[in-house]
């Protein structure tokens, strides 16, 4: 009896095991429920001046995120961290970025560029969080934006809008260090946006409203900016987990807060 007890027990444990291992392992195929990350946005009453400088009033007075994680989900670390923080007002969506790098470069100069090819910082947003009408922002060391909109996740057919644009987006980055020189040591560089509500299509929210969102930052390996099958390392607030990064399902979520 102890023995045929002692073979049900021995497969299930094993099963156990390995279900265990699938749920909490580094890879996970789908995030657990709960583990998508949530910040509050806090409400202003002073404009920041735009300027790519992050660190002055009123963000002074913003906590800023986690260090961003790889996009995979899987744990791996990273040489290089980034974290962003979020503020809004009666007119605009406030957003900067600190992002950390030995070498600061940026090769592209118009608008809509190819970004998403060389280092970049990225904002995607769902404000009505139902999966529709999703826009991703991005922005590189020279300042320059990409701004497309997708009517739907690309799981769903969704496909990038390179002709919807943000014309009253406005913002500015800093480079600490020296941009485009391999020659020296760069510490980060950092951005601030102010994405205008009635770009989104939404009117301002009200406190205690929720928007899908998630932040990232593409870095490419040094050295690697001329070769085309180069490697863009992702990292992201919220992980994608392997899927396309404009899978919204996967997003985080912003909450709108106003205490004053």
């Amino acid at each position: 009896m102890k023995r045929a007890l002692a073979s049900l027990l021995l497969p299930a444990l094993a099963c156990l095991v390995a279900c265990q291992n699938r749920a909490y392992g580094p890879s996970p195929k789908r995030p657990m429920l709960g583990t998508q990350p949530a910040c509050a946005c806090h409400f202003t009453r002073t404009r920041p001046d735009l300027s790519g400088a992050v660190e002055n009033v009123p963000w002074s007075n913003t906590p800023w995120s986690d260090p961003f994680m790889h996009a995979s989900g899987d744990g791996r670390a990273g040489a290089t961290r980034t974290w962003v923080k979020l503020m809004w007002d009666d007119r605009f969506l406030y957003v900067g970025a600190l992002v950390e790098t030995p070498d600061v470069q940026a090769s592209r100069t118009t608008h809509d560029a190819a970004l998403d090819q060389e280092d970049n910082f990225t904002l995607l947003l769902d404000p009505a969080g139902d999966g529709r009408d999703l826009f991703a922002i991005l922005t590189n060391a020279h300042g320059v934006i990409r701004d497309v909109r997708l009517a739907k996740p690309p799981s769903q057919g969704g496909v990038e809008e390179l002709d919807w644009n943000c014309p009253a987006l406005d913002g500015g980055v800093r480079v600490q260090g020296t941009l485009n020189d391999a020659s020296d040591q760069d510490r980060s560089w950092t951005v601030e946006m102010a994405i205008p509500w009635e770009c989104l299509g939404t009117s301002m929210p009200a406190p205690g409203d929720v928007w899908r969102a998630n932040f990232l930052r593409n870095d490419l390996p040094e050295g690697t900016e001329s070769d085309p099958e180069r490697t863009v390392d992702t990292r992201a607030w919220a992980p994608s987990w392997n899927a396309h990064v404009m899978e919204p399902q996967h997003w985080g979520r912003i909450q709108f807060v106003r205490t004053q």
